[in-house]
Protein backbone atom coordinates (compact mmCIF):
# COMPACT_ATOMS: atom_id res chain seq x y z
CA UNK A 1 0.00 0.00 0.00
CA UNK A 2 1.32 3.42 -1.13
CA UNK A 3 0.75 7.04 1.17
CA UNK A 4 -2.67 8.50 -0.25
CA UNK A 5 -4.64 11.81 1.30
CA UNK A 6 -5.98 9.33 4.49
CA UNK A 7 -3.20 7.24 4.23
CA UNK A 8 0.80 8.05 5.62
CA UNK A 9 3.67 5.36 5.83
CA UNK A 10 5.57 6.39 8.58
CA UNK A 11 9.68 5.72 7.64
CA UNK A 12 12.40 5.70 10.60
CA UNK A 13 16.06 6.87 9.22
CA UNK A 14 18.24 4.82 11.08
CA UNK A 15 21.92 5.65 9.42
CA UNK A 16 23.57 6.05 6.17
CA UNK A 17 24.35 2.48 6.06
CA UNK A 18 21.06 0.95 7.21
CA UNK A 19 19.24 3.45 5.51
CA UNK A 20 15.10 4.08 6.97
CA UNK A 21 12.66 1.22 7.57
CA UNK A 22 9.27 1.63 7.71
CA UNK A 23 7.54 1.48 11.15
CA UNK A 24 3.87 2.32 10.68
CA UNK A 25 1.08 3.96 9.31
CA UNK A 26 -1.57 6.30 10.07
CA UNK A 27 -5.09 6.30 8.68
CA UNK A 28 -6.39 9.81 8.70
CA UNK A 29 -9.51 8.42 7.17
CA UNK A 30 -10.07 7.52 10.97
CA UNK A 31 -9.46 10.21 12.66
CA UNK A 32 -12.10 11.81 15.37
CA UNK A 33 -12.28 14.60 17.40
CA UNK A 34 -11.24 14.83 20.83
CA UNK A 35 -11.77 17.85 23.60
CA UNK A 36 -8.76 19.46 24.38
CA UNK A 37 -9.07 18.83 27.96
CA UNK A 38 -8.89 14.95 27.48
CA UNK A 39 -5.32 15.26 25.51
CA UNK A 40 -1.93 15.41 28.21
CA UNK A 41 1.34 15.46 26.64
CA UNK A 42 3.52 12.40 27.82
CA UNK A 43 6.54 12.54 29.57
CA UNK A 44 9.16 9.59 28.48
CA UNK A 45 10.14 9.70 32.26
CA UNK A 46 6.46 8.11 33.19
CA UNK A 47 7.00 5.30 30.69
CA UNK A 48 6.93 2.44 33.51
CA UNK A 49 3.10 3.65 34.00
CA UNK A 50 1.59 2.37 30.46
CA UNK A 51 4.25 -0.45 29.70
CA UNK A 52 6.08 -3.07 31.03
CA UNK A 53 9.88 -3.78 31.01
CA UNK A 54 12.22 -7.05 31.44
CA UNK A 55 14.89 -4.29 32.50
CA UNK A 56 16.63 -0.68 31.80
CA UNK A 57 18.10 -1.25 28.66
CA UNK A 58 14.74 -2.52 27.22
CA UNK A 59 12.73 0.26 28.19
CA UNK A 60 15.89 2.65 27.00
CA UNK A 61 15.46 0.87 23.59
CA UNK A 62 11.55 1.22 23.43
CA UNK A 63 12.32 5.11 24.60
CA UNK A 64 14.45 5.48 21.72
CA UNK A 65 11.93 3.63 18.91
CA UNK A 66 9.37 5.81 20.12
CA UNK A 67 11.39 9.28 19.56
CA UNK A 68 12.58 8.21 16.70
CA UNK A 69 9.21 7.39 15.33
CA UNK A 70 7.46 10.77 16.74
CA UNK A 71 10.22 12.51 14.98
CA UNK A 72 9.17 10.69 11.92
CA UNK A 73 5.46 11.35 12.15
CA UNK A 74 6.65 15.12 12.70
CA UNK A 75 7.54 15.67 9.32
CA UNK A 76 4.49 13.84 7.84
CA UNK A 77 2.74 17.62 8.69
CA UNK A 78 -0.30 15.81 10.07
CA UNK A 79 -2.46 19.46 10.47
CA UNK A 80 -2.03 20.54 7.07
CA UNK A 81 -2.73 16.83 5.58
CA UNK A 82 -6.01 16.08 8.13
CA UNK A 83 -6.93 19.61 6.55
CA UNK A 84 -7.11 18.52 2.80
CA UNK A 85 -8.47 15.11 3.74
CA UNK A 86 -11.50 16.95 6.00
CA UNK A 87 -12.19 19.30 2.69
CA UNK A 88 -11.81 16.70 0.60
CA UNK A 89 -14.28 14.11 2.01
CA UNK A 90 -17.55 17.05 1.87
CA UNK A 91 -16.01 18.60 -1.42
CA UNK A 92 -16.39 14.98 -3.18
CA UNK A 93 -18.47 12.54 -0.82
CA UNK A 94 -18.74 10.17 -3.61
CA UNK A 95 -15.22 9.07 -4.26
CA UNK A 96 -13.61 6.20 -2.70
CA UNK A 97 -11.55 7.83 -0.24
CA UNK A 98 -14.69 9.96 1.05
CA UNK A 99 -16.37 6.56 1.39
CA UNK A 100 -13.15 5.39 3.39
CA UNK A 101 -13.15 8.13 5.22
CA UNK A 102 -15.41 8.24 9.06
CA UNK A 103 -18.38 11.27 9.11
CA UNK A 104 -15.93 14.11 10.65
CA UNK A 105 -18.95 16.60 10.78
CA UNK A 106 -20.82 14.51 12.84
CA UNK A 107 -18.42 12.81 15.14
CA UNK A 108 -17.44 16.56 16.16
CA UNK A 109 -21.32 16.98 17.19
CA UNK A 110 -20.97 14.13 19.22
CA UNK A 111 -17.93 15.47 20.65
CA UNK A 112 -19.34 18.87 21.76
CA UNK A 113 -22.07 17.35 22.50
CA UNK A 114 -20.23 15.00 25.42
CA UNK A 115 -17.87 17.90 26.46
CA UNK A 116 -21.23 20.04 26.65
CA UNK A 117 -22.40 16.99 28.98
CA UNK A 118 -19.24 16.87 31.03
CA UNK A 119 -19.35 20.70 31.67
CA UNK A 120 -22.58 20.33 33.57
Amino acid sequence: MHSDIDFKKVFIDTNKRRGRYFSGAINLNLMFPVPTWCINDFNFSEMDQVKSFKNSKEKSKYISFLKHQLKSINQLNLPEAATKLYNYRYEHPESSVARRCLDFKQLEIFSKEYDDEIDK
